[in-house]
């Protein structure tokens, strides 16, 4: 019983080390890089830094939506922001007797996140993310707004 126990062990042995004997002629089961990387180490793909939203994206011209509100229907949003980075910040309460929030003055791309629009004071310094066809209201720290409602915060292009 102790040969047929032994044999068994070693005929596993040596099925078990030439299945994983690999040979280095074999060119067709190496993996094909699929992307340039610039960390190898890490393997991580970095994006070209030339490319922003700033200069890869049509991100002037106008933006509207509605944003929630805590206690009325909405805030209908109209951002329209120009070439010159200057905006115009329309904000009117749904089912509300008040005039409309008008802000204007300028705004900047953001330097951490070219992706991240900083309206001025007159518009409480309020953060936008660029998308392309969509810009969506940020936290105060540029941060996404997460929960059942993170979709009601996007605001779509018209033109």
């Amino acid at each position: 019983m102790n040969k047929i126990f032994s044999l068994t062990c070693a005929v596993t042995g040596i099925l078990i080390l030439s299945a994983c004997h690999h040979s280095n002629n074999d060119n067709s089961t190496d993996p094909q890089p699929t992307a340039q990387v610039s960390s190898p180490q890490l393997g991580i793909t970095v994006p070209d830094p030339a490319h922003t939203a700033e200069n890869s994206l049509d991100w002037n011209g106008a933006y509207q939506g509605v944003l929630p509100c805590a206690d009325c229907p909405g805030i209908k949003t109209v951002l329209i922001l120009n070439l010159d980075k200057t905006y115009s910040l329309e904000e009117t309460y749904l089912e509300r007797q008040v005039k409309p929030f008008v802000a204007k003055g300028t705004f900047q791309f953001d330097k951490t996140n070219s992706s991240l629009i900083v309206l001025d004071g007159a518009a409480d310094n309020r953060i936008f993310f660029i998308g392309e066809g969509f810009a969506e209201a940020r936290a105060l720290d540029g941060s996404a707004i997460n929960g059942p409602m993170k979709a009601h915060y996007q605001l779509r292009k018209i033109n």
